[in-house]
């Protein structure tokens, strides 16, 4: 029976394996620009770190002595079966203790801009085992890789002269040929660093608050040096995750084991407040099942603030909720897919990206009249609308679901 399991596990390896080596690609990493931001970003899945120089890698022109980004990346677990025992396991694009990924790199990065907005895409699987902490012959015998192909998307927006939004989306799919994946999570883990440069980075003494609700759960993270000075708030796109786990890292009680990892992203705990220490935290989705083909996608959007006052916090959540759209969580409704870029900045049309499958849309103005209505469709012109607020209304075969679209100049 042993050896009849080994003969499968090297057979799906093999298959993983061809289908990584037809896509092989280099190791990149760009910086990002868009705004006043820029960020480093590779196409192994790590994002706002330095990896080249191993520094901080997020610079904002608005306040250009600070650092707010050591590193963040996501960690996907879930159960496979293993001579039919349930295994916990977990793949991680991001070590917050090495700055490494698992990752292997499938394609180049690619940039394009749609108005003011620039969007960088890749791709990477997890099937180069040779990349993974402990070798690939460790990794062989834990019945790695999970056999998931990845597809990263980092988009900057620019909302306004002194707000900009760093977005990123990252799709997992499971092109194993035969497994399914049990309660599949995904998580963001991030490595804050606010400090002034002039100070050095890793002070020691961030904090992770949490604020807003229960529909807008904003994360905001300061330094303890300047508890009202530069901030940045990240969230968890309520329209496709909604957060189930917040923790804070620890630099001495990282989990390093798979069973630890995923336990560790799956607990349900969730946090308001973490710190003061060298604070990275993780952001979690609801777990579900990955059959072959399925795929999970999660998130992830940060905002950098020159100030982080109470007021502040209030603003910053309401601008959440107005660019998501968000007024409510209904995990019975439709999935309301992301619309880049929202507000437009002058684009001629608006990209419908994610959510659930649907059947046609329709163009509300604030009278709530239908100026337009179309099959399903992922790209929305919108050069020919004025200035202004609208409503998108999107129906699907499990109903219809309205999210908001702010037109500008």
């Amino acid at each position: 029976m042993k050896q009849c399991f080994l003969h499968l596990g090297i057979v799906t390896l093999l298959m993983l394996t061809s289908h990584s080596a037809q896509a092989q690609a280099d190791f990149e990493q760009v910086w990002a620009e868009g705004g006043s931001v820029k960020i480093a970003h590779t196409n192994t899945g790590i994002t706002g770190l330095d990896v080249r120089n191993s520094r901080d890698g997020l610079q904002w022109g608005l306040a250009p002595n600070h650092g707010f980004l050591f590193g963040s990346g996501v960690w996907l677990g879930g159960q496979i079966r293993v001579e039919g025992q349930p295994k916990k396991r977990t793949f991680i694009t991001y070590d917050p203790n090495s700055g490494q990924s698992w990752s292997n790199p499938t394609s180049a990065i690619t940039k394009k801009m749609s108005g003011k907005t620039s969007i960088y895409t890749s791709t990477f699987d997890d099937a180069d085992l040779s990349k993974y902490t402990r070798g690939a012959a460790v990794a062989l015998a834990d019945s790695m890789p999970l056999g998931m192909s990845f597809r990263q998307t980092l988009t900057i927006n620019p909302l306004d002269n002194v707000t900009d939004l760093i977005i990123v989306r990252t799709v997992a799919r499971n092109v194993h040929p035969w497994r399914t994946i049990e309660l599949a999570a995904m998580a963001n883990v991030v490595d804050p660093d606010i400090v002034s440069q002039s100070e050095g980075t890793a002070r020691g003494d961030d904090f992770a608050v949490r604020v807003g609700d229960e529909q807008m759960q904003v994360v905001k993270i300061y330094s303890g040096n300047d508890p009202l000075g530069s901030c940045m708030y990240s969230i968890l796109d309520p329209r496709e995750a909604k957060l189930t786990t917040m923790r804070g890292l620890s630099i001495a009680f990282d989990p390093i084991e798979h069973e630890d990892r995923y336990y560790f992203m799956t607990s349900g705990i969730i946090n308001p407040s973490i710190g003061p220490a060298d604070v990275r935290f993780v952001l979690t989705g609801r777990p579900r099942d990955l059959a072959p083909g399925d795929s999970i996608a999660q998130t992830i959007i940060f905002l950098l603030s020159r100030t982080g006052t109470a007021q502040r916090d209030a603003e910053v959540v309401d601008l959440f909720k107005r660019y998501t759209g968000t007024t409510s969580v209904n995990e019975d409704q439709p999935a309301a897919p992301l619309m880049f870029p929202n507000p437009t900045n002058g684009a001629s049309s608006v990209e419908l990206v994610g959510g659930t499958d649907f059947t046609s849309v329709e163009l509300i103005d604030l009278t709530g009249s239908v100026l337009s209505r179309m099959p399903s469709t992922r790209q929305l012109p919108v050069s020919d609308l004025a200035p202004g607020v609208y409503s998108v209304r999107l129906h699907s075969a499990t109903g219809s679901v309205t999210s908001k679209l702010v037109v500008t100049r």
